[in-house]
């Protein structure tokens, strides 16, 4: 199921990349690619700042002492709130500055890809596809990893039984080891 979202999201999202005709120049992808990496940046350096306000505002997903976890052990339980936060508070500055970041590029890709009207070359096509490819990789990590802290069985048992959420969630090269060293910091001192 994760397999089939993944490679539907990330067709559509080619396809849509496919159509925005600024994104074909040698310097579109590029820069989409350096928005998604400057935001990357920028969210890990500004959201422990947000972490408090966003407590305010954002619901507990309810973390009850009998839950089981597919992937947390039970001592960990109590502070899968304060990591919920962590990671909730890093999405959400990463999609508002990915967002406002391709917003701001966006007119510059325009204006240097109007003078040109050549074709496309299969090599600024594959560009594209793997930044599709990349981006969508992206969505649907953050995705997952948001729904590992609630609380319903449904959803426990789902991305438990799920051998490509699982991989996903633990196997990706770099992400996956950076990202529970970020959520986790000083939260499991005693495990």
């Amino acid at each position: 199921m994760i397999l089939i979202l993944f490679l539907l999201l990330s067709l559509i999202k080619g396809l849509a990349y496919y159509r925005r005709s600024y994104l074909l120049g040698g310097w579109g992808a590029w820069g989409y690619a350096l928005t998604l990496g400057l935001a990357f940046t920028l969210a890990r350096l500004l959201s422990p700042s947000l972490l408090g306000p966003l407590e305010l505002f954002l619901p507990l997903p309810g973390h009850d002492l009998d839950t089981t976890y597919a992937f947390y052990p039970r001592e960990l339980i109590p502070n899968l709130d304060t990591a919920f936060f962590r990671l909730a508070a890093f999405c959400f500055v990463f999609v508002f500055t990915l967002f406002l970041l391709r917003r701001l590029i966006r007119p510059l890709l325009v204006h240097a890809t109007s003078q040109k009207r050549a074709q496309p070359t299969k090599c600024q096509l594959s560009l594209v596809g793997i930044y599709a490819l990349l981006d969508s990789y992206f969505l649907i990590f953050f995705s997952l990893q948001l729904l590992t802290f609630i609380g319903l069985p449904q959803v426990q048992s789902f991305l438990g039984d799920d051998f490509l959420a699982s991989r996903l969630l633990f196997q990706s090269p770099l992400l996956s080891q950076w990202i529970f060293a970020f959520i986790f910091d000083g939260l499991a001192l005693n495990l």
